[in-house]
C-alpha cells in the first residue's frame, strides 16, 4: 500500500495537481486522499470494503490505468486483515491468561474463607422467618388489589338546552397534511416543498454502505449514532427526522437547509421520503461509486 500511495502522490505532483484538486474531481474527503498517499491502511479499518473504490477513483482522476489494480488492492486488504487477526488473537490469549490467573487466586482465597468461617444457624433461622413474613404481607396486598371490584365509569348525562334539545358534541375538524412536493433539480439533487416536523428522510440498506451526512456543508453526527460516518449493513435503516445534531446540539431544520447524504454505493439500497420511495434516475440509483444525494428544504407546509 505504501508503494502504491507513493506512486500516486508522485503522479499527482508531476501533473501539478493538489490534494484539493483531486478532492474536487473525485468528491472524496481530503483525509481519504492523504491516507491513501501515506499508505495508511489502518485509516480505512472500518471502511475496508470501499478502499478499492477510493483508490480506483483517485487513479482515474490522474488518468492512470486501473485494469490490473484489483489483484494488487486485494493483496493489500488480505495482508492487512491477516495482520489484524494475528494481533487480536495475541491480545485474546494474553487476556485469557490473566483471567485464568485471577480465577486461581480467587478460588484459593474462597477456600480459606470457607474453612475459617463457622455457620451461624440462629441467624439463618431469623432471616428465614423475616422472609416468610414479608412474603405473606406481599401476598395479602396483591390479593386485596385483585379482589377489589372495578370502578364503574361515570356516565355524564347529555346537556339539555333550554329548548329541550340535547346539545350535540362538537367533533374537531381533521386537517389533512399537505402532500410533499418533490422537484428534481438534477439527477441527484431534489427540492422538497410542503415539508414539516413530521417529514422523514429514510434509507433502507440491502448491502454494506458507508454513509456521511452534511447540513449546509457542515458534517453532522449521524442520527442515533455517536459518529460522523459509519458503514451500515444489510437490513439497517437511516432516518432523518425534524432535527439534526451538530457538536452535541440538537438543531431543528428550517427552510433553505441543504441536506447532503454521501453514500459509498447506491445500487440496491432504497431511498424514501415519508415512506414513499424516490424514483431516482438509474445513473444515480445504480451507482457503485461514491454518490451524494442532496435535498434542499424549500417551502414549509402551512399549519
Amino acid at each position: 500500500m505504501k508503494e502504491l500511495g507513493e506512486t500516486l502522490k508522485a503522479s499527482r505532483i508531476n501533473q501539478n495537481k493538489s490534494i484539493t484538486d483531486i478532492s474536487e474531481i473525485t468528491k472524496m474527503n481530503i483525509n481519504i486522499i492523504s491516507n491513501i498517499e501515506e499508505g495508511n491502511v489502518d485509516y480505512f479499518r472500518d471502511d475496508l470494503t470501499y478502499l478499492k473504490y477510493y483508490i480506483k477513483s483517485y487513479m482515474m482522476a490522474l488518468g492512470e490505468d486501473i485494469e490490473d489494480i484489483d489483484d494488487e488492492i486485494g493483496n493489500i486488504t488480505l495482508e492487512y486483515t491477516q495482520t489484524i487477526s494475528i494481533i487480536e488473537q495475541d491480545k485474546l490469549a494474553e487476556i485469557n491468561e490473566k483471567i485464568s490467573k485471577k480465577t486461581v487466586n480467587t478460588n484459593l482465597g474462597s477456600n480459606r474463607i470457607k474453612k475459617a468461617k463457622n455457620v451461624d444457624w440462629t441467624f439463618i433461622s431469623l432471616i428465614s422467618i423475616v422472609a416468610l413474613i414479608a412474603l405473606f404481607l406481599i401476598y395479602s396486598v396483591v390479593a386485596n388489589i385483585l379482589n377489589k371490584p372495578a370502578e364503574t365509569p361515570e356516565v355524564k348525562p347529555p346537556v339539555v338546552l333550554p329548548g329541550g334539545d340535547e346539545e350535540e358534541e362538537e367533533i374537531p375538524e381533521v386537517i389533512e397534511k399537505e402532500k410533499i412536493e418533490i422537484i428534481f433539480d438534477t439527477t441527484n439533487s431534489l427540492t422538497i416543498n410542503n415539508w414539516d416536523e413530521t417529514t422523514t428522510f429514510e434509507t433502507k440498506f440491502t448491502r454494506d454502505t458507508w454513509v456521511q451526512i452534511a447540513i449546509n456543508n457542515q458534517v453532522i453526527t449521524l442520527p442515533q449514532k455517536d459518529v460522523t460516518n459509519k458503514v451500515f449493513v444489510a437490513n439497517e435503516e437511516l432516518i432523518l427526522t425534524d432535527f439534526y445534531v451538530m457538536n452535541g446540539e440538537e438543531i431543528p431544520f428550517k427552510e433553505g437547509d441543504v441536506i447532503s447524504v454521501r453514500y459509498g454505493v447506491m445500487a440496491g439500497n432504497e431511498f424514501l421520503i415519508d415512506d414513499e420511495k424516490i424514483d431516482l434516475d438509474p445513473s444515480v440509483a445504480e451507482s457503485l461509486g461514491g454518490t451524494n444525494l442532496i435535498y434542499t428544504l424549500g417551502k414549509r407546509a402551512e399549519k
